[in-house]
C-alpha cells in the first residue's frame, strides 16, 4: 500500500501504539524546542498551536499553565506523538500521564462519564461538591436521609419468595449522620444517637457495615474502612434508616476512591441490600420505584411541605405484615384502586400524590393495631393530606398543607398504654451531598 492509502489510518493508529518512552520516535524529525511544527509537513492541530503561540506572546502563558481545566480543554485535540517529550510548550498543550498511585485512570474516567450522564437528569446545586474534590480526602462527612412511601403497591410474589412492588419514594431532611474514614486494613462501625442496642442487631448484619464491605468487594478497594454513625432516623419504624446509611457509606466511599465506579455501578450493589437501598444510594430525592425497588424513574420533587412523624410505641416485623397481606389476599380481599394509571408528568403535584396515596400493609397492619386507625384520622383532622402508614410500619405519617404552621401536637396512647413519640421534619429537594473532611 502507498503512503496516501495509510495517511487516514496514522491517527487510529497513533493512538494505538503505547506511549512510554520517547514519543518523537512516531515522528520523522524531533520537534526543537523553538518550534511549533515540522515545517516539512502539513501542521496537526495549527490552530490550538496558533493559539498557545499568541498567549506566549503576550507572556500570559504562566496564567494559562496555571489555569484549573486548561490542560483538559487543550490536550484533548492533539495527540501527543505530535511534539518532542522536551519541547518548551508541551506543559501547556497536554494533559498530564492519566495515572494515579500508578493505576491506570481509565476505569475512573468511565466512573465519571457515568456521574454526568446521572448529574445530567437535574440541576446542579449551590454549594454542590464535586467528585474530584471529596476523591483527593480520606475522610467523609454525608446525612443519610429518612424516607416515606406516598404509594406503595404490593405485587406478585416471585419463586424466590421476594415480592414485586410499586412505591413513589420521597426523602425527608430527617437524617442520619455519618463519618466514614478509609484505612489501611482495620475495618470498624461505631454507633451512636438516642437508640436501643437491641434493635441494632449484630454488626455484621448493620446495613452500613454490609454496604461497606460489599463495595469493597465489588472493587477491591478500600482494604479498611472507620465508619462513626449517628442516628436521629428511629429503627424500624418503616422509614428506611437502615438503607439510608448503607446508601450513604456507598457514595462516600465511592466519592473519596481512586477509581470511582459511578452511580450505576453502586445501585447494583444496593439493590442486594433492600429494596429501599437503591432509592436511598442514588442522588434524587422523589422517584417511582418498581421490581425489587431497583427500578426507578426519577421524577420532579414536589414543593416542599412540613411532615409530622408519629411513630408508635410499637414496632412491626415486615415479615409479619407480609403474611398478613397474604392471608387477607387468599380469603378474597383486593384493592379497589390498585390498576390507576400513573402518569411521571403530574406525580410531582401535590394534589395528584393525595389523590394516589395508598398503602396495601395500611389495612392489615391496623387491624393488628387499633392506634394506627385512630393517628391517621387524627393526622386527617389536623389537615395532613396524605396521611398514612409508611412501609410495612410501625411509622406514619401526615402532610401538612402549604404554609400552614403547626405545633408539634400530642397523642394519646391506646387503653392507658404508651403515648407514641411525634417529629416534625420537611420533604427534602435534594440529597446532601458527600462532603470532603480535612
Amino acid at each position: 500500500m502507498d503512503a496516501r492509502a495509510l495517511a487516514a489510518q496514522r491517527p487510529r493508529l497513533l493512538g494505538w501504539l503505547p506511549r512510554s518512552g520517547d514519543e518523537s520516535a512516531l515522528q520523522r524529525r524531533a520537534l526543537s524546542a523553538g518550534d511549533h511544527r515540522d515545517r516539512r509537513r502539513r501542521a496537526a492541530g495549527a490552530g490550538l498551536l496558533r493559539c498557545v503561540r499568541a498567549l506566549c506572546a503576550h507572556r500570559v502563558g504562566r496564567d494559562l499553565r496555571g489555569a484549573r481545566r486548561c490542560r483538559s480543554e487543550l490536550g484533548d485535540r492533539l495527540p501527543p506523538p505530535e511534539l518532542h517529550p522536551d519541547h518548551a510548550h508541551r506543559c501547556l498543550v497536554f494533559p498530564p500521564r492519566r495515572t494515579v498511585d500508578g493505576r491506570d485512570q481509565r476505569r475512573a474516567a468511565l466512573g465519571r462519564r457515568a456521574d454526568r450522564r446521572s448529574e445530567g437528569l437535574g440541576t446542579r446545586r449551590a454549594g454542590h461538591v464535586t467528585t474530584r474534590a471529596v476523591s483527593r480526602a480520606d475522610t467523609a462527612r454525608v446525612a443519610a436521609q429518612a424516607k416515606i412511601n406516598l404509594r406503595l403497591r404490593i405485587l406478585a410474589r416471585e419463586t424466590s419468595g421476594y415480592h414485586q412492588l410499586e412505591t413513589l419514594f420521597l426523602r425527608l431532611t430527617l437524617a442520619d449522620e455519618l463519618l466514614v474514614r478509609v484505612t489501611d486494613g482495620a475495618r470498624s462501625l461505631d454507633v451512636a444517637g438516642d437508640v436501643d442496642a437491641r434493635l441494632l442487631g449484630a454488626v455484621e448484619r448493620n446495613l452500613a457495615w454490609r454496604a461497606a464491605e460489599s463495595y469493597a468487594s465489588a472493587t477491591g478497594w478500600p482494604a479498611g474502612f472507620a465508619i462513626e454513625l449517628t442516628k436521629y432516623i428511629p429503627v424500624g419504624g418503616g422509614l428506611g434508616g437502615g438503607s439510608a446509611d448503607a446508601g450513604a457509606v456507598l457514595r462516600a466511599l465511592d466519592a473519596m476512591a481512586p477509581a470511582p465506579v459511578g452511580e450505576s455501578a453502586l445501585l447494583v450493589i444496593a439493590a442486594a441490600l433492600g429494596a429501599d437501598a437503591p432509592f436511598l444510594t442514588c442522588t434524587r430525592p422523589f422517584a417511582l420505584a418498581w421490581g425489587r425497588g431497583e427500578r426507578l424513574l426519577a421524577l420532579s420533587a414536589p414543593e416542599e411541605r412540613e411532615v409530622l412523624l408519629v411513630l408508635p410505641p410499637f414496632a412491626v416485623n415486615t415479615a409479619d405484615a407480609y403474611g398478613w397481606l397474604a392471608a387477607a389476599r387468599d380469603v378474597g380481599h383486593r384493592d379497589d384502586d390498585a390498576s390507576d394509571v400513573l402518569d411521571p408528568t403530574t406525580l410531582g403535584e401535590w394534589a395528584t400524590i393525595a389523590r394516589l396515596a395508598a398503602n396495601d400493609f395500611e389495612p392489615v397492619v391496623s387491624a393488628r393495631h387499633p392506634m394506627i386507625e385512630d393517628v391517621i384520622a387524627r393526622l386527617r383532622d389536623l389537615g395532613c393530606s396524605p396521611a398514612m402508614l409508611s412501609g410495612s410500619g410501625s411509622s406514619l405519617f401526615g402532610v401538612l398543607p402549604s404554609g400552614v404552621g403547626v405545633e408539634v401536637p400530642r397523642f394519646e396512647g391506646t387503653h392507658g398504654g404508651p403515648a407514641p413519640q411525634v417529629l416534625l421534619t420537611r420533604t427534602a429537594v435534594d440529597v446532601a451531598p458527600v462532603v470532603p473532611v480535612a
